[in-house]
């Protein structure tokens, strides 16, 4: 049912076809057959009286039945444009805190059908009144906020993994893939262990992987000679790479840099996987991945500050990276160069914390995250990007950003030091709804994952849990 259909059931403003109806009321456990007898009378109150003018509206909605007075008139409710949720089902911006009636029970307002208020039916409205408060009220209250334009409310999030996958310390790293057809979710905590865990279930997924002496800053999985392979960065200097599989790990540069490993990303380039790492030895490394001794070659000179974020896609169809850190700028690497540079294209009034690359309308963007309080978008199509603020300074850090494509939509999610995770219109550049509920403490690391048609953002917390939000379908 599109979302003209379903205002103009809500609003009266006009019958809506029974086979669409009679599929809800069903999907809905509803009484098809007394829906079925209203819609017939509504539907036998749009004839016009043999002589008669045409029937005219006799109030506005009110779903209390038919006053003593015409109020005549059609309902002033302009269409919002916005694509209404599945009735039944999650909207897609989470629950928004209506209780359903039981479909099994008659509600209030059908009580009040035509035979029942003991008077004459003088309009069809008060008909589709009858229709439309039992159909709405029982099963779609869901959508009566979203398409008279109230706020949604706030994103619901599920433990991931349950009450007893936390003591390991901040998850400080999340991250998805698929292992053996298995869809998974990799993630890295304060102690230095990672972690796999089924991403439908939360169950885990083999042991627990140890190696690191020190927090687990960064977390991928990687495709790598057709086996998923989880490459890991730690504030003890090293990196690793982990056979999911069989759970062996291996250390690739033996601590030989310096100083930790903060961020990394992982891309192909001429059909080959290649991990990019910022560490607090001032670097950006590339680690061909396929390598039988993957090093970590130094890209570009050093920088005259560390490094805390990275992220890789493409740009253009070309390869690129951005990184963020202490220096307060945004740069964009050109990893197609034999020596690339990271070019300043803006920036911060503090420390980046995270980026994330993704596409919007056709265009590559990121977001990036920060020290002073913002979350900011940048549009990667410009020849010199402005980092446009999403919503107001927060008095915290903003840790983490992700960019998620829900109902063809692509949209934005930020984390902060005040616990609250934000969902924002990249359109408007505007906050939807509250914070989402569910984590005590602040996110430090997203993923986001697709999986069954539907998009999934995994969030870990300070607290050490992982928590998960359905964000709806993903098309």
């Amino acid at each position: 049912m599109s979302h003209t259909s379903a205002r103009t059931v809500i609003l009266c403003e006009r019958l809506p076809r029974w086979g669409a109806l009679e599929l809800i009321v069903e999907s809905l456990n509803g009484d098809t057959a007394e829906f079925h007898r209203l819609w017939l009378t509504a539907d036998a109150a749009t004839t016009t009286p043999p002589g008669g003018p045409p029937l005219t509206p006799d109030h506005e909605i009110s779903g209390m039945g038919i006053p003593p007075s015409a109020a005549g008139g059609q309902s002033g409710h302009a269409d919002t444009g916005i694509q209404a949720p599945a009735v039944g089902g999650r909207s897609s911006h989470g629950d928004v805190g209506i209780t359903e009636p039981v479909m099994g029970e008659r509600s209030n307002h059908a009580e009040r059908s035509p035979e029942r208020l003991g008077g004459v039916l003088r309009s069809r409205r008060a008909v589709l009144i009858s229709l439309s408060s039992a159909a709405v009220v029982a099963g779609a209250a869901v959508m009566a906020p979203r398409l008279l334009g109230g706020e949604p409310g706030p994103r619901t999030g599920v433990m991931f993994g349950g009450p007893l996958s936390g003591g390991n310390g901040a998850v400080w790293s999340v991250a998805h893939g698929v292992l053996g057809g298995r869809p998974v979710i990799l993630y890295g905590c304060q102690n230095g262990t990672v972690h796999l865990r089924d991403l439908v279930t939360g169950e885990r997924v083999g042991a627990v992987l140890t190696g690191h002496t020190r927090a687990v800053f960064a977390a991928k999985i990687a495709d790598v000679g057709g086996r998923a392979t989880g490459v890991t960065g730690s504030a003890d200097g090293t990196v690793r790479m982990w056979d999911l599989e069989s759970g062996q790990g291996r250390v690739l540069n033996a601590g030989k840099e310096s100083g930790g490993v903060n961020a990394l990303g992982v891309v192909t380039i001429g059909g080959r996987p290649v991990a990019f790492t910022a560490g607090d030895d001032l670097t950006i490394r590339r680690w061909d991945l396929a390598a039988s001794a993957p090093e970590g070659e130094v890209v570009g000179q050093p920088l005259a500050m560390s490094p805390k974020a990275i992220a890789v896609g493409e740009v253009a169809g070309k390869p690129t990276a951005l990184s963020g850190g202490d220096d307060r700028l945004v740069r964009r690497w050109d990893l197609t160069e034999p020596t690339p540079s990271g070019v300043p294209i803006g920036g911060h009034d503090g420390t980046i914390w995270n980026l994330t690359l993704g596409h919007a309308d056709g265009r590559p963007i990121a977001l990036s995250a920060a020290e002073d309080g913002t979350t900011r978008l940048w549009d990667l199509s410009e020849p010199q990007p402005i980092g446009h603020l999403l919503g107001e300074r927060l008095p915290n850090p903003v840790k983490c950003v992700a960019l998620a494509v829900v109902g063809g939509t692509t949209i934005g999610f930020s984390g902060a030091d005040d616990g609250t995770l934000r969902e924002w219109d990249l359109t408007t550049t505007k906050q939807v709804g509250p914070p989402a509920e569910g984590p005590t403490s602040g996110p430090e690391g997203f993923a986001v994952a697709t999986h069954g048609g539907r998009t999934y953002l995994f969030a870990g917390t300070w607290d050490g849990y992982v928590w998960r939000f359905d964000l709806g379908p993903t098309a």
